[in-house]
């Protein structure tokens, strides 16, 4: 059999994965498992993108559905994921919960002390590129390096001129540059109206291009 789930030490509910040796939770020793031989069996049915367990689609479905059920009590921020609410609160609390036993480094979340000790510790670079064999220590950057230095993909465009970027995060940047004052100009029962609309926020900049349809009026006055 390729894959033995059980192992006979049992420690608070708590099994060995004969495959890597992780002690995971026996309830879900079979999700584990499909880490491993890659499974996928719930597919999202609008961008077809494919999970390996439901609660996991269900988090997904929430990024088209734009639903954020859990909100903070402190600024009232709200998340689509309880584990991102948990995780922005402690930038309130300043809470470093997870602490490397090594150097004790302090961090605020479990995956990111899991890296750290990866990375840093045991030197590991698990990502690796299928055309030139680099190893990276984060999906995100193998991705970052298949389109800079093989592909030239830039997958994220601005829905306002025809700037693409190889990252999300550059295209938020890029953003920042289309924020400022608006000199608006309409005509209403032959009368000419001009005035001036602020915006701090993207995403009320393109509200305001929808509702107006009058992207040749616009003058960038920032």
């Amino acid at each position: 059999m390729l894959f033995e789930p059980f192992r006979s030490k049992f420690n608070m509910g708590l099994v060995d994965c004969n495959v890597c040796g992780k002690k995971v939770n026996r309830k879900t020793l079979h999700r584990h498992i499909r880490t491993h031989t890659g499974e996928r069996p719930f597919k999202c049915q609008i961008c077809e993108k494919r999970y390996t367990h439901q609660t996991s689609l269900n988090h997904h479905i929430r990024t088209h559905t734009d639903e954020r059920p859990f909100k903070c009590q402190i600024c009232e921020r709200r998340y689509n994921h309880k584990a991102n609410l948990d995780y922005h609160i402690r930038t309130h609390t300043g809470e470093l919960p997870f602490k490397c036993q090594i150097c004790e480094k302090l961090y605020t979340r479990k995956s990111h002390l899991d890296r750290h000790i990866r990375t840093v510790h045991n030197e590991e670079r698990p990502y690796q590129c299928k055309i030139c064999t680099k190893g990276y220590t984060h999906p995100s950057s193998l991705n970052y390096h298949i389109r800079t230095a093989h592909t030239g993909e830039r997958p994220h465009q601005c829905d306002i001129c025809d700037f693409r970027s190889f990252t999300k995060f550059g295209l938020q940047q890029h953003h920042k540059i289309h924020l400022g004052t608006v000199q608006h100009k309409e005509t209403r029962k032959g009368i000419l109206f001009s005035y001036s609309v602020i915006f701090s926020k993207h995403s009320s900049l393109i509200n305001y291009f929808k509702l107006h349809n009058i992207l040749c009026f616009i003058v960038w006055t920032a």
